[in-house]
């Protein structure tokens, strides 16, 4: 029985396809296999991009370092050919000359020197006040009085207490700051020549020259004094003087310039003080116009036939100029002057100022003196009220023993 040709046929070509699916089968594992390497190479290209950046980053600092140590055998090699050893050092057995002692001692007095020539160059360049009697020197100007540093505030007996603690200590500063005063009222009484001389304008070339508080002080001493006595108060930048008396918000000295009020109800009478306040008011917008006009010397003739002294505490000339104007319509200027703060150049530029303005400066009150060896023969201005016991803030009667023991000899003496 012969095959069937056409089934061998198909038979041959279903084995050859078979074998053929069979190796196509591992052509595809194989290919697999490719591509699971495939995907881990680029991790070994990372690694080997990042070892060869080392490796340039190692050859280029080996380099650096082959390169500076060339520098560095070349400059050995040049200095080598210029120096030469003339002579083997010896180490000395004892130590040789000791001058450690003179050289600190010549140390001492060269920073002794320099130190007393800077202290001498800085007393030179200093143009401050330092005491009464170079102040008296130098300033050709009646000299009214001098009045110590407090040790406590010279603010305190104008101010309301509430405390019988506080009362207490009020009246003894008070009687400490009248005590200071006597001999400045005495001056001022021989100087106001005049019946019709009653307004004054108490004046500073700064701030901090204490030209409000000697101004309510004089205003007190003089009440005592049984004196009238009318303190206008012409800040209207900082009314120190009303806000100290708890006036600040009152109607005043701008309100009655410019005609809303009348002075009779501006002025507040102060009883615990004894003396009258006519306080600032409120800024006016022109006040250089204001100040200059007639109204204020109209105003001043109509208070002086109901005051024996009317002091007038004007801001610090230099800072505030148009308080210059002020000064015409008074019948003088009372200078302050701070030891150790005012210098004479604002001294002598405020003379100049009140001058070209025509009025007469009636003296000077320097404030902030102290008892100095320099200053023996202007003691009696501050009338030796050192002696008083200012830091316990009383007094006892050996202090006035020991003042009439004094004034007896210096009477004696003259």
């Amino acid at each position: 029985m012969t095959a069937n040709p056409i089934k061998q046929k198909l038979v041959n070509d279903l084995l050859s396809k078979e074998s053929e699916a069979v190796a196509l089968q591992q052509k595809i594992v194989a290919l697999k296999r490719i591509i699971e390497k495939s995907k881990i190479k680029p991790d070994y290209q990372m690694e080997l991009s990042r070892l060869q950046r080392d490796r340039d980053g190692v050859k280029a600092i080996l380099y650096n370092l082959q390169e500076q140590l060339n520098s560095i055998n070349l400059s050995a090699n040049i200095k080598s050919s210029r120096i030469k050893q003339l002579q083997k050092a010896v180490r000395p057995n004892a130590q040789i000359n000791n001058k450690l002692k003179m050289n600190i001692l010549i140390a001492l007095v060269l920073g002794l020197g320099a130190g007393f020539g800077l202290a001498f160059l800085l007393h030179i360049l200093d143009n401050r006040v330092k005491s009464v009697s170079e102040f008296v020197k130098k300033i050709n100007l009646p000299l009214i009085g001098t009045i110590p540093k407090y040790s406590f505030s010279p603010f305190l007996p104008f101010k309301v207490v509430e405390t019988e603690e506080e009362l207490e200590q009020k009246q003894i500063q008070k009687e400490a700051s009248e005590a200071v005063m006597q001999l400045l009222v005495l001056n001022l009484k021989y100087m106001q020549v005049d019946e019709l001389s009653k307004a004054y304008a108490i004046v500073s070339p700064s701030k901090g020259d204490g030209k409000t508080s000697i101004a309510l002080q004089l205003a007190a001493a003089f009440t005592n004094e049984n004196y009238r006595v009318l303190l206008i108060d012409s800040d209207f930048h900082l009314k120190k003087s009303s806000e100290i008396l708890s006036a600040e918000k009152n109607l005043g000295l701008s309100e009655i310039l410019t005609a809303q009020v009348r002075y009779e109800d501006c002025i507040l009478h102060l009883g615990d003080c004894g003396f009258d306040l006519l306080p600032s008011g409120k800024q006016p917008p022109d006040l250089k116009k204001i100040l200059a006009s007639d109204r204020f010397s109209e105003l001043l003739i109509l208070l002086k036939e109901e005051y024996n002294l009317i002091l007038i505490d004007t801001p610090a000339l230099l800072y505030v100029t148009d308080s210059l104007k002020v000064l015409p319509h008074t019948d003088g200027v009372i200078l302050i002057s701070r030891i150790l703060h005012t210098t004479y150049h604002d001294i002598k530029k405020v003379i100049k100022r009140i001058i070209l303005f025509n009025t007469e400066i009636i003296g000077v009150i320097l404030n902030y003196s102290k008892s100095s060896i320099f200053d023996k023969e202007y003691e009696d201005y501050s009338y030796d009220y050192y002696s008083y016991k200012y830091e316990k803030y009383k007094y006892s009667d050996n202090d006035d023993k020991k003042y009439n023991k004094k004034a007896k000899f210096r009477k004696a003496k003259a």
